[in-house]
């Protein structure tokens, strides 16, 4: 970290906000994304008790996906470069500097919610531990909807969907698309729960600017597969040109 802070007083960059990293984890994590549903209801509309149960899920998802896929994309030693990948397409790592040493600080900055969520347990539970967690919270889910949604199939029985259906589909999203390492097989948990399939394929025909990818991952029909280790060569062979490049200016 101190070699990061180094290369950025350097070459008279400012250095990552914390807020900005928190927005690029919450966009790689989907939960800010560019499709917007549109068939939605509005908190004004909804009945008091179901904008509250809404109210609550939402914030119970945020609580028990967003730790766990942190683990699994950016803290995970077989998804962190993988997750660079999706990294790079942001507007913020375009430059060579913030290409090469930003992630850096993103990584860092995602150590410590994790650290932060579990601050009442010992030790950060394994990532073994915490998808097993989630894949019962995903086959409870699944089987809430099976049992409770037999003419609309959303969270709380509502024809449009509520802050919390929009929440859950995101973190559905982010579990089954993308080149991930999944080991623990919760992409095909989650495929195999057809309840949570349907799920997802009727908010992608309800809403006009969602990719139904209930039918499978676009993002896995290109022919490009990730070369990681050209990926990162060409990363560091960059990096060293430019700081060697303005400790030469910096001595001219």
């Amino acid at each position: 970290m101190l070699f990061r802070k180094f290369i950025y007083d350097l070459v008279g960059r400012e250095r990552p906000r914390a807020e900005d990293l928190d927005e690029e984890i919450e966009r790689l994590l989907y939960i800010r994304t560019a499709e917007q549903p549109d068939h939605v209801v509005k908190s004004e509309e909804l009945d008091p008790l179901i904008n509250l149960d809404s109210d609550i899920l939402t914030i119970w998802f945020m609580k028990k996906f967003k730790p766990a896929l942190i683990q699994r994309l950016i803290c995970s030693k077989e998804n962190y470069y993988l997750a660079k990948r999706e990294l790079f397409q942001m507007p913020n790592y375009q430059a060579l500097v913030e290409r090469f040493l930003r992630a850096g600080f993103l990584e860092k900055r995602a150590a410590k919610m994790v650290q932060e969520f579990h601050f009442a347990s010992i030790e950060v539970p394994s990532l073994e531990h915490v998808s097993d967690d989630l894949k019962k919270l995903l086959t409870m889910i699944s089987e809430h909807l099976k049992e409770n949604s037999s003419q609309n199939l959303s969270l709380l029985n509502t024809d449009a969907y509520t802050p919390a259906d929009v929440t859950l589909y995101n973190f559905l999203k982010r579990i089954i698309v993308g080149k991930y390492k999944d080991e623990q097989k919760l992409g095909l948990h989650v495929r195999l729960l057809e309840p949570l399939m349907e799920y997802m394929h009727r908010y992608a025909q309800k809403n006009t600017h969602i990719i139904d990818i209930s039918r499978g991952d676009p993002m896995a029909d290109t022919n490009e597969e990730p070369n990681l280790m050209a990926d990162i060569v060409k990363s560091a062979t960059i990096g060293f040109g430019v700081i060697l490049f303005f400790i030469w200016a910096h001595r001219s």
